[in-house]
């Protein structure tokens, strides 16, 4: 048997962690999935859906999308769209070995009846954040899905804007998205709380 130390010496090392702007689109979904389904069922973690399942169900219903916001919303329409028209359940199989069955925990209904109430409460709860206004609500909302690191990723991002801003780089394209791409949009003016002009 190897010591550990020969075993670690051969392991790979982990690779740097990738900054959000660079991972594709469905990994990013993913990964709120599984952020979600570990602070939501933190209490009975027994009943959580496994990694492979909520991946392998994204990866189904993704269509594309090009933004996180779109993909999220589409995979749980999706989702929702496919608890509804699979009686008695829903089946996700190994797409390289289709005759495992990587759902077969929901064979106890009593697992799949978490899993069910999960993904409608994920659900309304995400067309909650897409129909909240202002910074604040949005990020109250976003905090009680995905947790606290929220609030760290909310702040960076309202510092890059204010960043932006401050250099007069912040536009504000036809569409009304904000860009920092000089050739596109009205400039955004610096703000006057405090009076300057």
């Amino acid at each position: 048997m190897e010591s550990r130390k020969v075993m670690m010496d051969k392991a790979e090392p982990i690779p740097p962690q990738e900054a959000a702007d660079q991972k594709a689109i469905l990994k990013q979904v993913v990964q709120l999935l599984k952020r979600w389904r570990d602070v939501r069922y933190q209490r009975e973690t027994k009943l959580a859906p496994i990694s492979m399942v909520l991946t392998t169900m994204a990866a189904q219903a993704y269509g594309g999308e090009r933004t996180v916001t779109e993909a999220l919303t589409s995979v749980l329409d999706n989702f929702v769209s496919l608890i509804a028209s699979s009686k008695p359940r829903v089946y996700v199989l190994n797409p390289a070995n289709p005759k495992e069955d990587l759902s077969e925990r929901w064979d106890d209904a009593a697992q799949y009846r978490t899993f069910v109430d999960g993904i409608g409460e994920l659900h309304e709860r995400w067309n909650k954040v897409l129909a909240a206004s202002g910074i604040q609500n949005v990020s109250n909302e976003l905090e009680a899905l995905f947790g606290e690191p929220v609030t760290a990723a909310i702040k960076k991002q309202a510092r890059a804007l204010q960043e932006l801003r401050e250099k007069s780089s912040l536009r504000v394209a036809q569409v009304g998205l904000l860009t920092s791409v000089p050739a596109i949009g009205v400039p955004v003016r610096p703000n006057t709380f405090h009076g300057k002009r």
